[in-house]
């Protein structure tokens, strides 16, 4: 099946497909269902620098003395302990082995387990 699309912006850009040196190409579709996901995308219109869910989930930060830091989401508790979000976002999805990374264990805030290294005197 082809499908001609010709020059259209959604939302102040280019669609896929669609910038100029790709004006006369037709695009072909394997089934059904890939075209309408394509289409719907269209639709929708891709914008980049949405927040995924997780990062927007607020954080608990314990360090090695038992006290505890909260953020209100995976960016803004990177950027205060000056580490890799993605570090701070595979210790709170409990991705790794050990709950730390550089020395600080990152949970979730509705993660119970967060209990077990909180210093009892700063709760």
């Amino acid at each position: 099946m082809d499908l001609y699309l010709p020059e259209l912006k959604v939302k102040g850009r280019f669609c896929r497909g669609c910038i100029p040196h790709f004006a006369n190409k037709k695009f072909v579709y394997t089934s059904e269902q890939k075209r309408q996901n394509s289409l719907s995308a269209l639709e929708i219109g891709r914008t980049k620098g949405i927040k995924r869910p997780a990062q927007n989930k607020p954080v608990v930060v314990v360090n090695c003395i038992g006290f505890p830091m909260f953020f209100e989401n995976i960016k803004s508790a990177a950027a205060h302990l000056k580490i890799s979000h993605s570090n701070v976002s595979e210790t709170c999805a409990k991705k790794r082995k050990t709950l730390e990374t550089h020395g600080y264990k990152c949970f979730f805030k509705n993660d119970s387990e967060m209990f077990k290294y909180i210093n009892k005197k700063y709760l």
